[in-house]
């Protein structure tokens, strides 16, 4: 069975951005007793055989956010991201997972065709 893709986060760098912490951003309200996300998911996404989880995590996270907010739900390229993700580490031409942190710096970085 293929790894899942997940990689844990390397320790930053003494003098390194220190990560935002999600309780500066987010309200404080405890969270809805349930909750249905259902509606923002089109497809449920098949990595195959690749350690892309983050990639293909990121995407339909990317996707689910564009419905929210009423636009066109474009799926991000998965290969596209999980490439990008791994080449910032030297790990492009690897089948191995990536940081969730290195996604999201692609996509920001470079923006994300879709699918």
């Amino acid at each position: 069975m293929p790894a899942l893709g997940w990689v844990k986060s390397p320790v930053k760098l003494a003098g390194a951005k220190p990560d935002l912490l999600a309780t500066t951003v987010l309200p404080t309200d405890p969270p809805p007793p349930s909750a249905d996300n259902s509606s923002q998911i089109f497809s449920v996404l098949d990595q195959l055989d690749h350690s892309s989880c983050v990639a293909n995590a990121g995407s339909q996270l990317l996707r689910a956010d564009l419905v929210r907010q009423g636009k066109d739900p474009v799926l991000p390229s998965r290969h596209f991201g999980w490439y990008l993700a791994r080449a910032q580490d030297g790990s492009q031409f690897i089948d191995t997972g990536t940081w969730i942190r290195a996604l999201f710096n692609a996509y920001k970085t470079l923006g994300y065709p879709p699918e």
